[in-house]
């Protein structure tokens, strides 16, 4: 399995992340995230970054000519209010940072939080 991501991507997110010592690194889907206490908001993916919205900011972001419905592997479907913004210089993410703050804050709420998993 190939796994695509853009390298400058990574390195723009970890200077930017380097403010905020509660960010951890991590990987989802093979991809490099980041995370707060365990639950990633944020991941290289593809040719842009990957995150998690709240319902309506999803909805709203993805009238956007720049973004898509996440959809990993061959699924047909998108996967919750993940959305994947593509720009082509890492540095444009700067229009988004309040977008990736918003996806930071959103999963840290019941909302936004991973659905637990069940106890065999």
């Amino acid at each position: 399995m190939t796994v695509d991501y853009r390298f400058d991507l990574v390195d723009y997110l970890d200077e930017r992340f380097a403010h905020y010592p509660e960010v951890e690194n991590r990987k989802i889907f093979g991809h490099p995230g980041y995370s707060l206490q365990g639950r990633v908001f944020v991941f290289a993916y593809d040719d842009g970054l990957c995150m998690k919205l709240p319902r309506d900011l999803y909805e709203k972001t993805l009238t956007r000519d720049d973004t898509k419905a996440f959809m990993p592997g061959n699924d047909t479907r998108p996967m919750g209010t993940w959305v994947v913004i593509s720009r082509p210089d890492a540095q444009e993410y700067d229009a988004d940072w309040e977008l990736i703050e918003t996806a930071m804050a959103y999963v840290m709420t019941a909302q936004g939080a991973p659905p637990k998993r069940k106890k065999k």
